[in-house]
């Protein structure tokens, strides 16, 4: 028996090992929080308008289209195209576009997104990556495996302001993502952690260079 043990035992290990490191993707999350000493409508005021990313470090230019009139959601019609559905509308009536925004990173590259929902009552809206550009690729694993500007997949985040108690804002951005490489074993470049330092990086600068913008009005 225990010689038996010694051969089972240590084939375990190995399967055990083997499975650990060859795990697939896990859905990450990111959420970050900053108080600024400034009014919730201040801060509102600049981060409202989705066509309209100034206030984020490293975005050159936004392109917009379609921009919502009011609150709402989008969601996709029988044709399998997404459509703004406004605050009190019956689901499935919507014909209008969902809105989208085209984002110019100082570095050259974008990232398209489109918006999920909108708020103004709430002071929050919601966006998923549609696209993304390609800054490398690599080979990897015999195959070319591009790497884009954000190194992640299904991107859908939420960016809310809410009053503290101080009287000042609190705002809260958080997302939800799988890494950049959808298969088992990522490359260095396309990690877990890769990705979630990508993403809190994004939203620390973000946070704080709004931070910055709203106290200064």
């Amino acid at each position: 028996m225990r010689k038996l043990l010694r051969i089972v035992i240590p084939g375990l290990l190995l399967v055990t090992t083997s499975v650990a490191f060859a795990h697939g993707p896990v859905r990450k999350k990111v959420v970050e929080k900053i108080n600024i000493g400034a009014a919730p409508d201040v801060v509102w005021g600049t981060i409202k308008n989705f066509g309209d990313m100034a206030w984020l470090p490293g975005v050159k230019s936004t392109d917009s289209a379609n921009l919502p009139a009011g609150d709402g959601e989008c969601e996709e019609n029988s044709k399998s195209e997404l459509v703004w559905v406004g605050t009190g509308e019956k689901s499935g009536t919507g014909s209008t576009p969902c809105a989208t925004r085209t984002l110019t990173l100082d570095e050259g590259g974008t990232i398209e997104e489109v918006i999920k929902d909108y708020s103004s009552e709430k002071m929050e809206y919601a966006y998923k990556i549609s696209k993304m550009s390609t800054v490398k690729t690599i080979q990897y694993s015999g195959e070319e495996v591009a790497i884009t500007t954000l190194p992640v997949s299904n991107y859908s985040a939420t960016i809310q302001v809410k009053e503290d108690k101080k009287g000042g804002s609190e705002v809260t951005w958080k997302a939800a993502f799988y890494r950049g490489y959808m298969k088992n074993n990522p490359p260095p470049e396309l990690t877990e952690d890769v990705a979630v330092n990508a993403v809190t990086g994004v939203f620390k600068k973000g946070l704080g260079n709004l931070k910055t913008i709203a106290e200064g009005k």
